[in-house]
């Protein structure tokens, strides 16, 4: 029987076969009203790139065979002409997603996004606890204005995705919020994340916001109760996609179809990947993608060299996150123990 895959994932590998870009993050700036605990960004003052900067990146990108734009910061109504940005960019006729704290977003803001068929905001929301949302934003009366922005979105007719990191401050309680999510109808979707990975300069404290390992298995076998998903076991993922391909597989996109550009126009694999690939200040995104050596030497990495994962038991249902190697251990090579963790949580 042939693989049932997304659209997605049917134009991703057809990008990867042709060598084509198919889709960039763009961190529109680093400036935000909320300090959230975890938050990867170290820093906010940085000189942004203009609107017309950003269409000759899009054009760029267009003449790469990009597809897809996801907007994100900081908080993307921080800067006033984001309207601005969108128009630009579903001219280009991109797809458009953004991200979203939802603290800036009211009515007109989400008129913006309707006008201008934005496919989804993912909207960051910790706990339905005020005073749990509120402690980790870092901001009184955040939930209340996230609240009210998811709202707004829903009565728009706008898909939101409900984005909430998980750590010790909320674990707890996420079950309730998943729920909550399953009830309030098709277009609001969850989507969680255990992993709380290193901020750009790795600031003190933050990796310590990760819940212990037992707990993680615990809080997943009851995610998947609330989703009614089958628990699949390890033994079952050996005739995987990923062991039939082998050692000749890709770890991830990063780099491959999809790129991520920092506010100041820093280029790099993914948001997660801090590795700089170039400057869009200083060169095209067009050049970057064809004449960069060291993404060349990314877009062919294959499993088999990653020595250390070979003999791995969970190497076939593991998705090796480069990015998040570097973040933790200064190597991309070197597995991160919550990437390692991420896999046994989900099969163990």
């Amino acid at each position: 029987m042939a693989e049932k895959i997304s659209a997605f994932e049917y134009l991703r590998k057809k990008a990867r076969k042709s060598g084509s870009l198919l889709s960039l993050h763009i961190d529109i700036t680093y400036r935000c009203p909320l300090r959230c605990i975890h938050c990867y960004i170290d820093h906010r003052r940085t000189r942004e790139l203009t609107p017309k900067e950003i269409e000759k990146v899009l054009r760029d990108a267009l003449r790469l065979n990009a597809m897809f734009v996801t907007y994100s910061g900081g908080e993307v109504f921080a800067r006033k002409d984001f309207g601005e940005i969108l128009k630009i960019t579903r001219k280009l006729n991109f797809s458009i997603k953004i991200i979203t704290s939802g603290y800036l977003l009211g009515e007109r803001e989400a008129e913006i996004l309707k006008k201008y068929n934005t496919v989804s905001a993912g909207v960051s929301l910790y706990a339905l606890q005020p005073d749990i949302h509120d402690s980790i934003t870092g901001v009184k009366g955040s939930f209340y204005r996230t609240m009210r922005a998811i709202e707004i979105l829903h009565k728009k007719g706008i898909n939101v995705v409900i984005k909430t990191s998980v750590m010790k401050e909320n674990y707890k309680v996420y079950p309730e919020l998943l729920k909550w999510v399953k009830s309030q109808g098709e277009n609001i979707l969850a989507q969680y994340d255990m992993v709380i990975s290193p901020t750009m300069k790795s600031r003190p404290g933050v990796k310590e916001l990760n819940i212990p390992f037992e707990e993680k298995k615990r809080l997943y076998k009851e995610i998947k109760k609330i989703e009614k998903k089958k628990e699949v076991k390890v033994e079952e993922m050996e005739d995987s996609e990923l062991k039939k391909v082998g050692k000749e597989a890709v770890t991830c996109y990063a780099g491959i179809t999809g790129l991520y550009i920092s506010p100041d126009g820093k280029v790099f694999p993914c948001v997660e990947w801090n590795e700089l690939l170039g400057d869009i200040r200083k060169e095209s995104l067009t050049d970057i993608w064809k004449n960069s050596s060291r993404l060349k030497e990314i877009q062919g990495l294959r499993i088999k060299d990653y020595k250390k994962c070979l003999s791995c038991r969970y190497l076939g249902i593991c998705s090796i996150c480069p990015g998040l190697n570097l973040r933790d251990n200064n190597d991309i090579y070197k597995p991160s123990e919550l990437a390692c963790q991420r896999a046994r949580m989900y099969y163990e």
